[in-house]
């Protein structure tokens, strides 16, 4: 893998490619980059990468985090950006794509940036000596402006912080992950990094014209959470 994040509608017919455990990869979209990665590439039984992205015309805008003694599932939240004029932003997020077992670990993490904001990177912890993603503090910036400090979509801290990984202010597009085994064969997310987008801004869909005051403007400094439950299983 080496892993992703995600944000931007990408289209390619030969996407290059990236490596990560073995000879496995993980495609990056054009102009994509990459974050570190949080987890160990050791191959521990069997491995399966992949990429979660939002579909297309959404952002990523946060994420819900399940895990015990490692991240048993990771699921993005999404959502569509309007602008009017310069006041750009979010108001109905959806949950995305997930991977792992929604039925598995025992502490659940929803976070989600404020709505004039997407994700742009993150902390995380280890577990087992740094082999696997144990948890994560998601990034946000304003949609807006690259220049803004950048806010924590979670006040809580990290403990035993590993790594940092960063997109410099511009939108995260995608996540990668590497599942491995944990303990007695538990399925579990070993590995993760946040691809990052080549425009400084997410995508926006149906903008607003400038002081017209249509749907789905941003609040500043607000969040919101999906209305729905996720879905349980695995991807």
């Amino acid at each position: 893998m080496r892993h992703a994040a995600l944000l931007l509608l990408f289209v390619s017919a030969a996407w290059p490619q990236r490596s990560i455990i073995g000879s496995q990869s993980t495609p990056l979209g054009p102009g994509e980059t990459e974050t570190e990665q949080v987890g160990s590439t050791f191959r521990m039984g069997r491995a399966v990468l992949g990429v979660l992205r939002c579909p297309a015309g959404r952002a990523f805008v946060g994420m819900r985090l399940r895990r015990s003694s490692a991240v048993d599932s990771l699921q993005l939240v999404c959502a569509v950006v309007r602008c009017a004029g310069s006041n750009c932003g979010w108001s109905q997020p959806e949950w995305g794509p997930i991977v792992g077992s929604a039925q598995q670990g025992s502490v659940t993490i929803d976070q989600t940036c404020a709505q004039d904001s997407a994700v742009s990177g993150f902390a995380a912890s280890t577990s087992l000596s740094g082999s696997y993603a144990y948890d994560m503090q998601l990034e946000c910036r304003k949609v807006y402006s690259q220049s803004a400090p950048a806010q924590w979509a979670r006040r809580a801290s990290i403990g035993r912080t590993a790594v940092r990984g960063s997109c410099s202010g511009r939108p995260a597009s995608a996540v990668s992950y590497a599942m491995g085994n944990y303990g007695t064969g538990i399925p579990a997310v070993q590995s993760i990094s946040f691809y990052c987008g080549s425009a400084p801004r997410p995508v926006v869909v149906d903008p607003v014209p400038a002081g017209g005051g249509g749907t789905g403007t941003a609040t500043a400094g607000r969040s919101t959470q999906p209305k729905s439950a996720p879905s349980a299983g695995r991807k």
